[in-house]
């Protein structure tokens, strides 16, 4: 196996959710797409679910399709089984953005509900960066 020569960036970013406390990376973000080997951006993604443990793992995504806007959270029960924890639909022409934080959003209160060791995993770096901004309470409740 090939050795990465890669030092990970700093620690998450702490945000306060309700009476919960949530950790905000997004560290892997510093690797651009294009230039990334994608078994590299795999590598690193591992290394990060090993190193925080989770007892559950959430991915969200947005979706923007004919004027429909809708969005999931997909939870991993296992290496291989998945299963959609919730799925919503959004009012016809809200903007992807808007599906994407709803998503994440939707995604922390139900971690935080449930009170186990979650990791959320967004690929809309834009929305992530704004909730990592604006942890002021703004997407609470």
């Amino acid at each position: 196996m090939k050795k990465l020569n890669i030092s990970l960036p700093q620690k998450p970013r702490t945000i306060k959710h309700s009476n919960a406390v949530v950790r905000a990376d997004d560290s892997l973000c510093r690797f651009a797409k294009g230039i990334t080997d994608p078994i590299c951006f795999k590598r690193m993604f591992s290394h990060k679910i090993t190193s925080f443990s989770p007892n559950k793992i959430f991915y969200t995504d947005g979706s923007f399709h004919n004027s429909k806007t809708s969005y999931a959270i997909v939870g991993q029960l296992s290496s291989t089984n998945f299963e959609t924890i919730k799925e919503s639909r959004l009012p016809d022409h809200t903007g992807i953005f808007t599906a994407e934080i709803a998503a994440i959003k939707t995604a922390i209160t139900l971690a935080t509900q449930h009170g186990e060791k979650t990791l959320i995993c967004a690929d809309s770096l834009s929305a992530t960066q704004a909730i990592i901004k604006n942890h002021n309470g703004a997407f609470d409740e």
